[in-house]
């Protein structure tokens, strides 16, 4: 879950906003946040749902340096007292991914620049504004399931084939040494 918590006109407001998957990964020494969505239905504004969580993943990392720092008293005047961080204090990355399970391609926005009028600036500015877009995969559109050295290209091919009943059967049948060792969830 990531949450932000703060004070509006005397109130206090809090925003949660729960990933369907948050896990902390590592490469070799090197960490980073891995956040999945799980989507049946196009979300129209789904960058600014993933812009928001991982700002404010961003800002938790923040105050939790800020805090470790406070009790520690190991910052120096000037920027590092302003920031509450060091120079040389790291933030882990976090890497958002969409998996999308709607049998229609994704029609919806895929970044920022698609919900706002910044096309509608010149050049120059545009290239200001522009967001990487987000990453979709489209479990039912997906071309190369035999990419997957898991039970997860089964899978795909399974849900790619519900709306034909007899490739289905047949799918089921081809694979059902897979199928037949599929773990339900507890």
């Amino acid at each position: 879950m990531i949450h932000n918590i703060y004070r509006k006109n005397n109130k206090v407001v809090a925003i949660e906003n729960t990933p369907d998957l948050s896990i902390m990964m590592a490469w070799k020494k090197l960490k980073f946040l891995f956040m999945i969505q799980l989507q049946t239905l196009e979300h129209y504004a789904m960058p600014v749902r993933l812009f928001h969580e991982k700002g404010i993943d961003y800002y938790n990392q923040w105050k939790k340096l800020q805090k470790e720092h406070k009790n520690c008293d190991d910052l120096k005047d000037g920027p590092e007292r302003l920031s509450g961080v060091k120079k040389t204090d790291r933030f882990y990355p976090v890497l958002q991914i969409v998996v999308y399970f709607g049998k229609e391609h994704w029609k919806s926005a895929f970044k920022m620049d698609d919900l706002t009028r910044g096309k509608d600036f010149p050049e120059e500015l545009q290239k200001l504004f522009a967001e990487k877009p987000m990453l979709l995969f489209e479990v039912y559109h997906f071309k190369n399931i035999e990419w997957f050295q898991t039970d997860l290209q089964q899978v795909c091919g399974f849900l790619q084939r519900t709306n034909d009943k007899t490739a289905l059967q047949g799918y089921v049948k081809e694979n059902e040494a897979v199928f037949s060792k599929l773990e339900l969830p507890v």
